[in-house]
């Protein structure tokens, strides 16, 4: 296993007509690039270059698409890539043109993401020019370019292909009707994505994601959150996230930059547009005024963390809980001032669902374990607080949690054997949802069901039902906090190389909200995804295992050594513990 640095770029760039005009019928272009001859990744992107395209083959009518030669194998480089894209045929401002890019890549702090290519870098800045020289109505360029590789069974035959007559909703929606300009990266910079065998995480949840949504209108944002539901289950620091402009955040609504005057002035995030009807157009001050942030505040603080980049930003607030505090330096005054946003309504109608924190059933399981091996499951190596697997039904109509160790069979009567059928299974069940476990403690199979929509029972519904006296306790119980720090932390690949365990999950208003740093005793939140607890009471911690003991061991006060990954640096941290 292998990590590279990240990129998955979607560009959506919509270039001003040329003037009346007869209107002619758009076509779509779907160019396919792929490194298949790279000897660590080659069978993964394949699979995603005959992969991506059924999208199109298999709901798409077929006079509406070009095809053009995919550049694969021995012909894979950036300048061939380039002068394919030049060659295609495009009407301008009426065709739509598609790059799916499969291969290597990276970010570079300077320059952005790029793809790498034998002949060298292909950056994100070169696409888009090229694109924007053809004058399409619309381009979109989507680059799966960072995997670890595994190696999994062979994926099955591709389904026959019936051509559609008309374009469905979905693809209607996302690649014919919209304009402007987007941009959309998989992972944020320097998170690894994950890639296998049988195709890239990201493409086999866009794909899937796709597939189950054919007959609704979406947009993008709205795609991009449901991608993360479905991988960020089991790939936690993978978060596709919107690049340009940057960060625009269903969870927020602030668009803001860090490299205009008045954020160098003040070191921190200066906001240049907040969006209607989201929480940044609704802050609350302290004395309980609400206010509406503007153009011009600069933002210097989310939960007592310095902001000082687009990475720091995203970071804060994708990791914050539903109650997130800022600092904010008014744009006219200059004056701070804290402010409280509430995350937890959600935006617009089309991004409705459960937000990316939350995802949609919020059991983590691998296929590659010695008990999923010996049931032909998935076996759960984490449950997410507050997620439908932390409150199933059983038959008898008690609810359980799911536990670490569980191995899930089937869900919907359909066998689960790895992640593709996991996430499929998920993304594409109805709200109420069956699943077939066996017992991670006695080994005895047992069915349950899940409420995944709004038939769900609410995160804070009354505990769940005891075992009657009598019977044995299977271990399961109502969900709980994880440790009395409330927060969970785990080994990722985001502490692989140092060490320690990565924060995954903080309950809001528990004290990993309030923790204070050492040197001056400022107060902070932990940030999932992005710190890393190298050790409790200066004991190192190694696995969750460790983590929750230390936690468990700890007196009143307990003392952290966290690592910030976005930051860079290591302090030192108090928090008080509940007895």
């Amino acid at each position: 296993m292998r990590r590279r640095l990240a990129t998955v770029a979607i560009l959506a760039a919509a270039l001003a007509l040329l003037g009346p005009a007869p209107r002619a019928a758009a076509r779509v272009f779907l160019l396919v690039a792929a490194d298949t001859n790279d000897r660590q990744i080659g069978e993964s992107v394949a699979h995603d270059a005959r992969t991506f395209p059924l999208v199109f083959r298999l709901h798409m009518p077929e006079p509406m698409m070009t095809y053009a030669p995919a550049v694969v194998g021995a012909n894979f480089g950036a300048g061939r890539i380039l002068a394919a894209l030049r060659r295609l045929p495009v009407t301008p401002g009426v065709d739509t043109v598609i790059l799916y890019y499969s291969g290597h890549g990276a970010y570079d702090q300077a320059r952005g993401h790029y793809g790498q290519t034998p002949t060298g870098p292909l950056f994100h800045s070169q696409v888009e020019a090229t694109m924007a020289a053809l004058r399409p109505k619309l381009a979109v360029y989507i680059s799966d370019a960072c995997s670890v590789f595994q190696k999994l069974p062979p994926m099955a035959a591709a389904p026959a292909i019936v051509p559609p007559t008309e374009p469905p909703p979905l693809l209607r929606s996302l690649f014919l009707d919209p304009s402007g300009f987007v941009s959309i990266s998989a992972s944020m910079p320097g998170q690894a994505a994950m890639g296998r065998s049988d195709g890239g995480v990201f493409t086999n949840a866009l794909v899937a994601t796709c597939g189950a949504n054919m007959q609704r209108r979406m947009s993008w944002a709205a795609v991009i959150q449901k991608v993360n539901q479905s991988t960020q289950p089991d790939y936690p620091n993978q978060t596709a996230y919107a690049v340009r402009p940057l960060p625009h955040s269903p969870r927020f609504g602030a668009v803001a930059q860090e490299d205009t005057a008045r954020a160098r002035a003040f070191g921190g995030m200066e906001i240049t547009q907040v969006l209607p009807g989201t929480p940044a157009a609704r802050v609350r001050a302290a004395d309980g005024q609400v206010f509406t942030l503007t153009v011009g505040d600069v933002i210097t603080h989310i939960n007592g963390r310095e902001v000082r980049n687009q990475a720091g930003y995203i970071a804060a607030v994708q990791g914050s809980p539903d109650r997130m505090a800022l600092r904010i330096i008014d744009g006219s005054a200059n004056a701070a001032a804290d402010f409280t946003a509430d995350l937890g309504g959600g935006e617009a109608a089309e991004d409705a669902g459960p937000s990316p924190s939350r995802p949609r059933f919020g059991a983590v399981a691998q296929e590659d374990t010695a008990r999923a091996r010996a049931f032909g499951g998935l076996e759960i190596t984490r449950v997410v607080d507050g997620t439908p697997a932390a409150r199933v039904r059983a038959v008898d109509g008690q609810v359980f949690t799911l536990q670490v160790g569980d191995v899930i069979t089937h869900i919907n009567n359909q066998a689960i054997r790895n992640q593709a059928d996991y996430i499929a299974a998920v993304q594409g069940s109805p709200d109420r949802m069956t699943i077939r476990i066996v017992d991670g403690s006695t080994n005895a199979a047992a069915e349950y069901t899940a409420g995944l929509g709004a038939s769900a029972p609410p995160v804070d519904a009354a505990p769940a039902l005891a075992p009657p006296d009598g019977d044995a306790d299977d271990g399961r119980a109502a969900a709980a906090p994880r440790t009395r720090l409330g927060a969970s932390a785990m080994q990722t690949e985001l502490n692989r190389d140092r060490g320690g365990v990565t924060v995954t999950e903080v309950a809001p208003g528990g004290p990993a909200t309030k923790i204070r740093r050492g040197t001056n005793g400022e107060t902070v939140a932990l940030v999932p995804s992005r710190d890393i607890i190298l050790s409790v009471d200066e004991t190192p911690v190694g696995d969750a295992a460790e983590f929750r003991d230390a936690v468990a061991k700890a007196g009143p006060v307990v003392r952290l050594r966290i690592y910030d990954t976005v930051t860079k640096e290591t302090d030192d941290y108090v928090a008080d513990l509940p007895d």
